[in-house]
């Protein structure tokens, strides 16, 4: 029953391990095996991931020493036919992530290289400029020249160019960490909000209880 409310609810696609999004999965997760009427159970969203990180080991050794021996392969029951099938979901969401993850990383190192460079020709000189062309070959090519320009109103348009393409680079860096700076506050206050709405369960759970005790030493006396 346990395997079976995991692949029904499906706490491991599209979310990451230790985020709100994910604990609010195995919560509903436990909740559902806690509403079972043919068999009791008393989870909490900790205690049924605890459960299936045990039992999910157990098969991985369990497959990996069957793989090892030859292709040896024993019976497998119907709860580990439900575990490999988890395994392989949890599998395939952490590479769906880390693949997210490293194109993230790979985004933002190319953000910051475009950024040093357009600052590296913000800064250089005129000379400069004329010889990073030369090496990029572009001096090669016809210049067009207006009848009213100058080697100087050149470079400074250019370079006034330059400073606006670092301009908007810059504060499109910015803005991308006000979004993850954000991201990470909400997340942050939806798991407090989630842990207070748990520990005033328990002190009603607790408070019930006393209240039961307290009654039914009453009815003794």
């Amino acid at each position: 029953m346990v395997c079976r409310e995991i692949l029904v609810v499906d706490p491991l696609t599209g979310t990451k391990q230790r985020t709100v999004q994910r604990g609010a999965k195995w919560d509903l997760v436990a909740e559902k095996l806690n509403k079972i009427q043919d068999i009791y159970f008393k989870v909490s969203q900790r205690s049924v991931r605890d459960r299936y990180n045990l039992l999910a080991k157990q098969l991985r050794v369990k497959l990996q020493n069957e793989k090892s021996a030859s292709g040896i392969q024993t019976d497998m029951s119907e709860t580990e036919h439900a575990l490999e099938e988890i395994i392989e979901i949890e599998d395939a969401s952490d590479q769906e992530q880390q693949e997210i993850s490293d194109e993230k990383i790979e985004k933002e190192n190319k953000d910051r290289v475009d950024a040093e460079t357009m600052r590296k020709k913000a800064m250089e000189t005129l000379g400069e400029t004329k010889n990073r062309m030369r090496s990029e070959g572009e001096a090669s090519k016809p210049v067009k020249r207006r009848s009213n320009g100058s080697d100087a109103v050149n470079y400074l348009r250019e370079k006034n160019q330059a400073m606006n393409e670092l301009r908007k680079e810059e504060l499109e860096l910015k803005r991308m960490k006000l979004e993850a700076d954000s991201k990470k506050h909400d997340e942050f206050m939806q798991m407090m909000i989630h842990q207070q709405q748990i520990q005033q369960q328990q002190q009603k759970q607790q408070s019930d209880l006393i209240l039961a005790l307290v009654d039914k030493m009453g009815q003794r006396k």
